[in-house]
């Protein structure tokens, strides 16, 4: 799914007069220079860049918002462009001593299971939107078995940032790594 890019590239600027920050026509000019080689670098066929103050096109709603740096002036440009998208469910490996070694897709969770791993990200997203934060975020579970019942907890961690195993084209586990083979 292609995506809509803010390219605030005047973000230190921006950042460094929070309160109602608007860019001078020198810096506009500057940043004008630089948009084209940015894009270059960024974009993915289909983006579009959405300038600040002008409306979203009809066809870009729900595209994902991307911006250069997530400033607060972003996030109100990008704020109709966004929408939450959830990715693949993984199954994170680990070694004996916890430390990660990649991703495998579809754990066995079950229906009731998937909707309260659903449930769970809606509400984190609601949570990190409610404090300022726009951008990617991941959510731990874990199972554990009590006796001979499998028990499981859908949210025991939310990382306000990728999250281990992410690659651009969705979460997908690491190809040039050998399978898990657990000790």
């Amino acid at each position: 799914m292609p995506s809509v890019w803010f390219l605030n590239l005047d973000a230190d600027h921006e950042l460094a007069r929070p309160l109602g920050y608007a860019p001078t026509d020198s810096v506009r000019a500057r940043v004008d220079a630089w948009r084209g080689l940015v894009r270059g670098d960024l974009f993915e066929p289909g983006d579009i860049e959405l300038m600040h103050g002008t409306p979203l096109p009809p066809e870009a709603r729900g595209w994902p918002g991307r911006a250069w740096c997530m400033t607060p002036r972003a996030r109100r440009s990008l704020s109709t462009a966004g929408a939450l998208r959830l990715g693949p469910v993984y199954e994170q490996c680990c070694d004996p001593h916890g430390a990660w070694l990649e991703n495998r897709p579809a754990p066995a969770l079950s229906p009731e299971e998937l909707q309260r791993l659903h449930d769970a990200a809606v509400l984190a997203a609601e949570a990190l939107d409610a404090a300022g934060y726009c951008g990617p975020f991941g959510l731990d579970s874990y199972a554990w078995m009590q006796g001979e019942e499998r028990r499981w907890h859908p949210l025991s961690d939310l990382d306000a940032r990728y999250t281990m195993g992410w690659r651009s084209s969705e979460l997908a586990p690491l190809a040039d790594r050998p399978p898990f083979a657990p000790r």
